[in-house]
């Protein structure tokens, strides 16, 4: 039990807590994948594991920094996406401009031989995360709605063609749309037609 004083009110603050002293060469357990996210524009996802790790030190050189995933994570499309951590449990997936980015459903995995626990830097006995776990990637908490943004010329002569844009259109979370639906409203005949 430790005892400690407040200076601000001078009265005692007591904790209990346990410490649990091991060796150098005690076995630490591998980190495990916990979950996988895609935020809420749809442009990233963040990975999450259920301890400390080493930020992938004995696979990635520069793990300070930023990384292609492919080192640490298999995913779709994880040679041209960028990783960076977050936190010794956290690592943020940057991805790449495609139409074949990660969706809902997909499974992310650790590599082989790429990631241990956090403390293994004074430990010889340290196991690599297994290959063989995955996680199912999780929807956004909160996505970000689509936004139509359509743009088109104010007046066209008989003889031109319309010409639609609607690439100014957010919400897809840096994905093809599932759907797009047009629909056009005849309101008026101009006069002297």
């Amino acid at each position: 039990t430790t005892s400690l004083t407040s200076s601000a009110q001078s009265t005692p603050v007591t904790s209990s807590s346990a410490l649990s002293v091991l060796s150098a060469s005690a076995a630490f357990a591998p980190p495990l994948l916990l979950s996988a996210q895609i935020s809420n524009d749809g442009l990233r996802m963040i990975v999450f594991f259920d301890s400390s790790t080493d930020r992938g030190g004995s696979k990635i050189e520069k793990y300070d920094g930023s990384f292609k995933c492919h080192k640490l994570l298999s995913f779709e499309r994880d040679t041209q996406s960028d990783c960076v951590w977050l936190a010794d449990n956290q690592v943020q997936v940057t991805f790449a401009a495609s139409d074949r980015n990660v969706v809902v459903g997909d499974t992310v995995s650790i590599r082989q031989k790429s990631l241990r626990s956090g403390f293994c830097a004074t430990s010889s006995s340290c196991e690599y995360s297994p290959s063989t776990s995955f996680v199912l990637v999780l929807a956004p908490s909160q996505p970000v709605l689509p936004t139509p943004a359509v743009t088109a010329s104010r007046e066209i002569s008989a003889c031109d063609d319309i010409i639609v844009d609607p690439t100014n259109s957010i919400g897809s979370g840096g994905r093809s749309w599932a759907s797009v639906q047009w629909f056009v409203e005849f309101t008026s005949v101009p006069s002297g037609t």
